[in-house]
């Protein structure tokens, strides 16, 4: 069987795009005024046009990421905005958010449109959805294992997946907690990283979140017979020697393995690691494994070469068969320098070393001139197409350019006003003329051919050659920009097809002690939310009015499995699910499973919340990511809030509570940050364990009536790990507040500090 296989570059800028298509990319993937990398340098509208100009020249591609969550107040800009990308002939758009791909799609239907990792594709459910709203690919979320992307890959969608550079810790599309703590949002490309910050857990200082990067370059095959048709390089915000040296290596195994051969990956990896990595490499969880953190460091931390001997007189030998030379940069403990000599010797190399050096240090090799040199020479334009000039001019006649290629010519003239006061030198035109550098041409043979003694400044020679090679250019390119859009492709708000219901109270509960005193003060719904099987059981015992399962923020094939399966068992006793993502919402649907949305889907504009319900949903939960004047501005929806509860900042599929200390710490966990905010880990149960960290602080929002005025319908209450009576008093208090329209006040001392979230202050 033959595999093709697409390569992805990231470009933060211009010439690093130029350096991944001269390393061997087919298709760059940038941003331009909405992205999910919003520090990186991005291009601006002029850069944009030329960019496409110069990829479309090569035969190569560009995807212009917009996959950030969007608010009501800015979906029409956006829109605006991709008809200006829609016009200028991208290839296709990377999207998130529901609203905007669903108003994209509906005013741009010619234009692709690739889901985004941060909408959550885990499943082939999901593909299905994204592909039912007009979408030609989707990027697999990067917590699928190869099981999970054969599923999605067998709906016949393209399937696209990450296969080297930084990973997140917590799911894809899922974290709150850089918006929480420093109010920039992951979901609308502002992470701050606090999954790379130093943490307290278990007694142990470390960088307990921090994740390894990510290299399939072994895995290259396993992903081709997967199905997935584009491989993903991580790094729009990385240098040029890293984007260039990382497009070089998979080019190469990737041709390696269409053409049914063998690729030597280790001195490839190595290669790699020395130019970045994070704690050596990862497979990440597409084998099925979930040990993806280095705790130690978050940072680059080079290769190890070997450890130090005979120390002595500053300098000392580094044990390694590995080559060290004059201007490597290496670390030695905690000190970093770049070698001023390294001398040959029996057994490695003597370098000079710092004072407190001693034998047995290890040597970490963390840069080298030469490998840089060899990222340069991966980055060079190996598109360059042979041409033939023809210089003619006649003194007081006209001075005529002409290129020449295969059957495609042109040419551009000037008039020569000027005779020479000395012979015309032939050779020095010829050589001017041939300064092609920094197009795309090279001149095979240069014709210059003179009557009488014409006269041309060299300014005039070189506006002659620019000009003649932009047309040349222009007759090359097919063209790729698309017709004008109608002054009738413009935004317009939805509008709700369902009318909202009656206010209601829900509960979100984690064992059956929580379930009964919810019930029993008068929660309408209790949201399950699993310990572990066992709980779960005996929580679908609970009498009470409704009992809402909430599926896990990962939902990939075996969950969707579990979930049919329990329910089989469950229907009388589970009104319906709380959906996070498109693939369980499609998962319910199809199985007939009345399912409403969680916050997790960052419902946060009235098209996100049309399509939503056009899915079958019967009400919305509003993002944790939005203020009150977001809520009302998607007023006359179904909507829910969550106003009580340690909101959960990030889920994960590794567990760092068992790293640091076993599985019988877990529910003791919680990560203290420097300033002394713990925040508590959990375990999540759906048929597999999932972690989550939660909020040191509450949620406690004790002014509802802004909240009801602003078109809330339903308000949630979360509860972890408060006690029988904290759960009865939680729920009795804002029972009353809620249908009396009054305030939630909490008796006092009953918390020892509380956040209104993002209700009030919103996030970047």
């Amino acid at each position: 069987m033959e595999y093709t296989m697409e390569l992805l570059a990231p470009a933060g800028e211009a010439e690093i795009a130029k350096a991944a298509f001269g390393a061997g990319a087919d298709a760059c993937y940038i941003g331009g005024r909405w992205s999910a990398r919003a520090y990186a340098k991005n291009f601006s509208d002029e850069q944009m046009q030329d960019i496409l100009s110069y990829a479309h020249l090569r035969g190569k591609k560009i995807y212009v990421a917009l996959n950030t969550m969007l608010y009501e107040r800015e979906l029409e800009t956006a829109i605006d905005y991709t008809g200006f990308l829609y016009e200028a002939g991208v290839d296709a758009i990377i999207a998130a958010d529901l609203g905007y791909i669903r108003e994209v799609r509906r005013l741009m239907p010619d234009l692709p449109i690739h889901v985004s990792t941060q909408a959550g594709i885990q499943n082939a459910a999901g593909v299905r959805a994204m592909a039912a709203l007009g979408c030609s690919r989707v990027v697999a979320a990067r917590e699928c294992t190869l099981e999970d992307m054969t599923a999605m890959a067998a709906t016949g969608v393209e399937v696209e997946a990450f296969g080297h550079g930084a990973m997140c810790s917590g799911i894809s599309g899922a974290c709150l907690m850089s918006g929480i703590i420093g109010g920039r949002s992951g979901n609308r490309g502002r992470c701050a990283q606090p999954c790379r910050q130093e943490y307290t857990l278990l007694g142990k200082k470390a960088y307990h979140l921090s994740t390894k990067d990510l290299c399939t370059l072994d895995l290259v095959r396993d992903l081709m017979r997967a199905g997935v048709c584009s491989l993903k390089i991580e790094g729009r915000m990385k240098s040029r020697a890293y984007v260039a040296s990382a497009v070089a290596a998979y080019r190469k195994v990737i041709d390696a393995c269409q053409q049914g051969l063998a690729a030597d990956t280790e001195v490839l990896q190595k290669e790699l690691a020395v130019i970045f990595n994070r704690g050596g490499f990862t497979q990440g969880y597409l084998t099925g494994g979930r040990d993806i953190t280095y705790p130690r460091k978050p940072g680059h931390i080079g290769v190890y070469v070997g450890k130090l001997a005979d120390v002595r007189g500053g300098k000392a030998l580094v044990k390694t068969k590995d080559v060290l030379q004059k201007g490597d940069s290496i670390e030695v403990g905690s000190t970093g320098f770049s070698l001023a000599y390294a001398d040959k010797e029996q057994g490695g190399w003597r370098i000079p070393v710092p004072r407190d050096a001693k034998a047995g240090d290890a040597v970490y090799l963390k840069s080298s001139p030469t490998i840089l040199e060899r990222a340069e020479e991966y980055a060079a334009d190996r598109a360059a197409k042979k041409i033939t000039l023809t210089f003619t001019a006649q003194e007081g006649g006209e001075a005529v350019l002409r290129a020449q290629m295969g059957d495609l010519s042109a040419e551009a003239a000037r008039p020569v006003t000027q005779v020479a006061q000395k012979p015309v030198n032939a050779q020095s035109i010829r050589e001017k003329l041939c300064k092609t550098g920094g197009t795309m041409f090279v001149a095979e043979r240069c014709d210059v051919r003179l009557t009488g003694q014409p006269f041309l400044p060299v300014s005039q020679i070189n506006a002659l050659r620019r000009e003649v090679l932009t047309r040349l250019e222009q007759a090359l390119q097919a063209p790729t920009a698309r017709l004008a859009l109608p002054d009738t492709a413009v935004y317009v708000p939805a509008v709700s097809k369902v009318v909202p219901g009656a206010n209601y109270m829900a509960a979100q509960v984690r064992d059956a002690v929580q379930a009964a005193a919810a019930a029993k003060a008068g929660a309408e719904r209790l949201y399950l939310v699993p310990r572990n099987a066992e709980q779960l059981e005996m929580m679908c015992a609970i009498p009470a009015k409704e009992k809402w399962l909430v599926l896990p923020p990962f939902f990939a094939e075996k969950t969707q499995a579990w979930l049919m399966q329990f329910m089989d068992h469950h229907r009388e006793q589970i009104a319906g699910v709380i959906a996070p993502n498109p693939g369980a919402a499609r998962a319910a649907a199809e199985a007939g499973i009345p399912w409403q949305a969680d916050f997790w889907c960052n419902a946060a504009n009235r098209a996100t919340a049309a399509q939503l319900l056009d899915w079958g949903a019967s009400g919305i939960t509003v993002s944790a990511e939005i203020d009150i004047q977001a809520i009302s501005a998607m007023k006359d929806f179904p909507m829910e809030a969550v106003v009580y509860g340690k909101l959960p900042l990030m889920n994960l599929r590794h567990c760092p509570v068992r790293k640091a200390g076993g599985c019988q710490h877990c529910g003791e966990g919680a990560l203290q940050d420097k300033l002394g905010y713990k925040f508590p880990m959990g375990a999540l149960w759906a048929g597999e364990c999932l972690g989550q960290v939660y909020n040191a602080v509450p949620m406690a929002a004790e002014e509802l009536q802004p909240i009801r005025k602003a078109g809330v319908q339903g308000i949630r209450l979360m509860f972890t790990d408060e006690r029988e009576d904290q759960v009865y008093q939680v729920v009795r208090t804002y029972g009353t507040a809620w249908y009396k329209n009054g305030r939630a006040q909490l008796p006092d001392g009953f918390l020892d500090s509380r956040t209104n979230g993002h209700l009030y202050r919103g996030v970047e």
